[in-house]
């Protein structure tokens, strides 16, 4: 659904990275062929991913990127809106994150988190990190290459040294992108399907984040159900299966 989504609101190139020996992603390129999406494919080694953790893993696909100019989103978004902008403030700083709702660095919750970088960086670069700024997520963000290479360099640094933790690479970016000139964009841009306090109207792209997506009575959850019921249903029955959230509720597919 990230990719029906993305496609309908934007006309350029698309490419998914799959890794290259999962067998499930194999069975994802045929029904990518089966609805006839416009999208490249390119493969990257799981070798990686599973000596480094997944959590480790973007900063290395932003690195083996085909294109100058990189917006990666995660695969449990929907895309709403057009979302061009996004290019034209990647361009002002050459990285680009989006706001994880109203949370700020300074809160409980990421204080705790950001703490973690301790031994990893500078104190300087710690205190920058927690001086109440915006929370960041990473499900949706950006990269130019040329004028982001420094800020990218020493994020997949310090992922690689946290390597194993939980989210390290998100928590690693709140090291550099209060260090280093970097464009951060609304909420808007990747909206969270449970915390956001904007209204849903506005959203661009929601962030599904936390198989949050097929749980509640939420109006984020009825519009990812309403966008399923719009799906091959081969595909959609096939797929489901291996969502073990989406298998408990997919009943309420039938209510809408």
């Amino acid at each position: 659904m990230a990719l029906i989504s993305t496609r309908q609101h934007y006309g350029g190139n698309i490419t998914l990275m799959l890794a290259n020996d999962d067998e499930w992603n194999q069975e994802m390129l045929k029904d990518i062929n089966t609805i006839g999406l416009a999208v490249d494919i390119q493969w990257f080694n799981l070798l990686y991913a599973r000596k480094k953790t997944k959590s480790a893993i973007k900063p290395y696909l932003f690195s083996i990127s085909p294109y100058d100019r990189t917006i990666m989103f995660d695969g449990d978004i929907l895309v709403r809106k057009p979302f061009d902008k996004l290019f034209d403030e990647l361009d002002k700083n050459g990285f680009l994150v989006t706001r994880f709702s109203a949370w700020k660095t300074n809160g409980r919750t990421m204080t705790k988190r950001i703490n973690r970088m301790s031994e990893f960086i500078s104190k300087e670069d710690l205190l920058k990190a927690l001086d109440h700024n915006p929370a960041i997520n990473i499900g949706v963000m950006g990269y130019k290459k040329g004028t982001g290479d420094q800020i990218l360099k020493e994020w997949g640094e310090i992922t690689q040294k946290m390597s194993g933790k939980f989210i390290a690479d998100e928590i690693a970016v709140h090291g550099v992108c209060f260090k280093y000139p970097c464009s951060i964009v609304s909420s808007l841009y990747n909206y969270s399907c449970k915390l956001e306090r904007a209204p849903l109207e506005d959203a661009v792209i929601i962030h599904y984040h936390g198989n949050k997506h097929a749980r509640g009575e939420r109006e984020t959850v009825k519009i990812w159900w309403q966008e399923a019921k719009n799906l091959d249903k081969d595909i959609f029955e096939k797929w489901i299966q291996y969502d073990r959230y989406a298998l408990k509720n997919r009943g309420y597919i039938r209510t809408l």
